[in-house]
């Protein structure tokens, strides 16, 4: 324990406390007034018994008189004292010289040193004012992964991973949040002040605060505040900023190739924040002017299936299969929606820069913002950095419209997808029941036949059949489409 220099520190501090007030005087002073209160019971004693001279309780001084054992010990006392003052005080000097915090490309979990939690964000929130409190380390919780920035000599700003928000003192003995991360607010600045090897105190550049783990707390949720800065007494103030394996990669790459849509897939936008969930439309209200939204994904639904079509100069619109309509941008700090097209409308269209290895963000054409994540919607925000989660983007194509030219014979409308499990689905209107589906070959050769219930969801397995064209039949209500389709 020795070797640690806060507890070094903390002795040492301690004991300077001590000899101030005296501790000094006060023990000589008792061994004085201890003496005078059993003096004559000591010289009764020794007249009784002649042993002051010999050796009776391996004692390992002996003394001609009483008064040099006590002036003995006073003696002790003085030079025990001085060799404690010395002993720490050496130790103290003789502490590692302390560096200033280099900072380094890499993602940062922020460590206090009394209870080895880290910093994170309150129910893992992407939204702005959500409180910063302390936890556990966990590699599942992004949250707790951090941007440092020097932003200017000696002052740094620190960026969520998750959130893109960085955190933000409201003075003294108040929670931390997570805000806008804004350069020119001083609250969001920190001195990162080294008060012992390795460790560090985090003062806010406006309130002159440290940032403090709550009344020391161990336990997972604990508040995190700015606090009068004692860093050196308060291990609840001392930081260990630890470096994660993963670097922060470069805002927009230039060897990674461009995003290009294939032509006739449906994609699902799963967001890095919420991998669990797809992009989809809030279906509350009117489809025209639905807010984006995430949710949980629903087998070839068509809320969550979106095309994306190439236009110019690298943009796309994001045409939503239920709706019928693409998604807009209203502005910076507001919800994306989708609207009808309008061919003149720039933001209707959206750049997918990529960040990393099939990973986008997505700008707009017209504003510039990105399409960011926050508490399960999707908002238009303005960005300092790309390489936080809530901007990240994976486009995956999930179903291939394999319909080809339709026949005229009905006016009901039919289309065909193509699942990722080589099954057909067919899109039918509402309120079909039985429906037959016949495929043949080019050459007129009947290859399946099948009368499929609603039940089955009109699906088809085509796994059997090998790549190429062929023409379906549908047989339904009373009406006949017939369809060319191509399987890849």
């Amino acid at each position: 324990m020795w070797k640690d220099p806060w507890f070094r520190h903390a002795v040492n501090e301690r004991w300077k406390e001590l000899v101030a007030s005296g501790v000094e005087e006060h023990l000589l002073t008792y061994v004085s007034e201890t003496a005078s209160l059993i003096d004559r019971s000591q010289a009764l004693n020794f007249n009784r018994w002649k042993v002051l001279d010999k050796r009776v309780y391996l004692e390992t001084k002996l003394y001609d008189t009483y008064t040099g054992g006590v002036d003995y010990l006073k003696t002790y006392i003085k030079n025990r004292v001085a060799f404690l003052t010395d002993s720490f005080g050496e130790e103290d000097e003789e502490e590692e010289e302390l560096r200033p915090f280099e900072v380094s490309n890499y993602y940062y979990h922020i460590m206090n040193r009394h209870t080895s939690n880290v910093m994170d964000v309150e129910e893992e929130s992407t939204a702005e004012r959500a409180k910063l409190v302390s936890w556990s380390l966990s590699n599942s919780r992004v949250t707790q992964d951090w941007i440092v920035r020097e932003v200017a000599t000696g002052r740094f700003i620190l960026i969520n991973r998750h959130s893109g928000l960085a955190a933000c003192g409201s003075g003294q003995n108040t929670s931390l949040v997570q805000v806008k991360p804004d350069f020119t607010d001083l609250s969001q600045l920190w001195e990162i002040v080294p008060v012992h090897p390795d460790v560090f105190a985090l003062v806010n550049i406006r309130s002159g605060c440290a940032i403090e783990n709550y009344n020391g707390s161990a336990a997972d949720g604990n508040k995190l505040i700015e606090s009068k800065a004692s860093p050196r007494e308060l291990r609840s103030q001392q930081w260990y900023l630890e470096m994660t394996e993963e670097t922060v990669q470069p805002e927009i790459d230039p060897d990674l190739p461009a995003f290009t849509a294939d032509a006739g897939y449906y994609y699902s936008l799963i967001s890095l924040s919420y991998p669990d969930r797809v992009a989809s439309i809030d279906r509350s209200a009117s489809h025209i002017g639905a807010a984006v939204i995430l949710e949980n994904p629903i087998e070839d639904y068509y809320a969550q299936q979106w095309s994306i079509q190439p236009i110019s100069d690298g943009g796309f619109r994001f045409y939503n299969h239920f709706a019928r309509c693409v998604m807009q941008s209203r502005g910076a700090n507001t919800p994306v929606v989708v609207e009808r097209i309008n061919e003149e409308a720039h933001t209707q269209l959206w750049i997918p820069l990529p960040v990393d290895e099939d990973t986008y963000v997505l700008q707009n054409s017209a504003t510039g913002g990105y399409a960011s994540v926050e508490n399960g919607k999707v908002i238009e925000r303005d960005a300092l950095f790309l390489q936080v989660r809530n901007l990240h983007w994976k486009l995956e194509k999930s179903v291939l419209d394999v319909t080809g030219m339709s026949s005229t014979h009905t006016q009901k409308e039919v289309r065909c997808l193509l699942t990722d499990r080589r099954q057909l689905q067919f899109k039918l209107p509402a309120a079909e029941t039985n429906v037959c589906v016949n495929i043949y070959s080019l050459s007129g050769v009947l290859l399946y036949s099948e009368v499929l219930p609603e039940a089955s969801g009109h699906r088809v397995d085509v796994s059997a059949l090998p790549s190429g064209v062929y023409l379906a039949e549908i047989v339904l209500s009373g009406h006949v489409c017939h369809l060319k389709i191509l399987l890849p």
